[in-house]
C-alpha cells in the first residue's frame, strides 16, 4: 500500500519504481565506492592528518584519478576530518626560550641567542612549521608516562611518517625521501 501512495504521488508507475530499485549501481557510484575505500585508506594510513590535497596525491600516486572535489565530497560523506590546526596570534617566544636559565645556559656555552620579536619568525621558520606539524599530526592528542617513550614517540613521527612518507605541499606533495631521490636521478 505504502508504495503505491508513493508512486501516486511522485507520479511514477509501479513497474518503474520496482526497475530503479533493482538496477545494478552505476559506473559512477561504482567508481566512487572504490575511490573511497582509497581515501579511507590514504586518510587512516596518515594517522588522519591528511586532507583532501594530500589523499588526492595518495590516490592520483595509486594510479586512480578523480579530482580534488570528489575527494573532498567522499572524505565529507565517511566524515573523514582532520585534526585542525591551532589557531591564534604568534606569540613564536616561548617562556622556556626566555627565561634567565636558558639564556645563562647559552652564554655559558658560547651560543648566541637568535630571536626576533614576536610574531616575526623569518629566522626559524622552518623549524616553526615543523614543530607545529609535530604538536597537530601527533603530540597534542597524546599522554606520555615517561620521558623515553615522548622521545620514541617523535623519533617514530619523524623516521616513519614525517620524512619518509608525509607530503610535504612545499615540495609538490611529495615526501622529503621522494623528493631528495628525484633531486639525484
Amino acid at each position: 500500500m505504502a508504495v503505491n501512495l508513493m508512486c501516486e504521488v511522485l507520479g511514477v508507475s509501479r513497474g518503474g519504481f520496482y526497475t530503479w530499485v533493482t538496477r545494478p549501481p552505476s559506473e559512477r557510484i561504482r567508481k566512487d565506492e572504490q575511490l573511497a575505500a582509497q581515501v579511507r585508506q590514504s586518510f587512516l594510513r596518515s594517522d588522519r592528518t591528511y586532507g583532501a590535497r594530500r589523499v588526492w596525491h595518495d590516490v592520483l600516486e595509486q594510479g586512480l584519478s578523480c579530482g580534488l572535489h570528489r575527494i573532498e565530497r567522499l572524505m565529507r560523506e565517511q566524515a573523514l576530518r582532520t585534526r585542525p590546526r591551532r589557531r591564534g596570534l604568534p606569540t613564536d617566544r616561548g617562556t622556556q626560550y626566555t627565561s634567565e636559565h636558558f639564556q645563562q645556559l647559552l652564554k655559558e656555552q658560547g651560543i648566541i641567542c637568535s630571536m626576533s620579536r614576536a610574531g616575526e619568525v623569518w629566522d626559524n621558520s622552518a623549524m616553526e612549521n615543523f614543530f607545529s606539524s609535530l604538536k597537530t599530526e601527533r603530540t597534542s592528542r597524546k599522554v606520555y608516562r615517561t620521558r623515553a617513550q615522548a622521545r620514541l614517540d617523535v623519533f617514530d613521527y619523524i623516521e616513519r611518517f614525517y620524512n619518509s612518507s608525509r607530503r610535504h605541499s612545499k615540495l609538490r606533495y611529495v615526501s622529503p625521501v621522494q623528493f631528495e631521490e628525484a633531486r639525484k636521478a
